[in-house]
């Protein structure tokens, strides 16, 4: 544990620039290990659309899903 805090404090320490760059190439690594992920959102998605184009997908509301969100955003602020 002791290494993984003593590497974050020194990538704190980076220009902000470097910082994302190495938050980027990080997650890119993960997305490497993952390998199949792609597939699995695209058998995903398509599931999804069907059930759109078939009506049986439950669907909310522009209107109503823009209030939830705002609901909760002003219950965050609060906080």
């Amino acid at each position: 544990m002791g290494a993984k805090q003593d590497l974050f404090g020194e990538a704190l320490k980076l220009p902000p620039a470097a910082r994302a760059e190495l938050a980027h190439e990080l997650l890119v690594s993960l997305d490497e290990e993952d390998v199949g992920s792609d597939e699995e959102w695209v058998r995903e998605i398509e599931r999804r659309g069907q059930q759109v184009l078939d009506g049986t997908a439950r669907t909310v509301p522009l209107e109503q899903v823009c209030a939830q969100i705002s609901a909760r955003l002003r219950q965050r602020r609060k906080r």
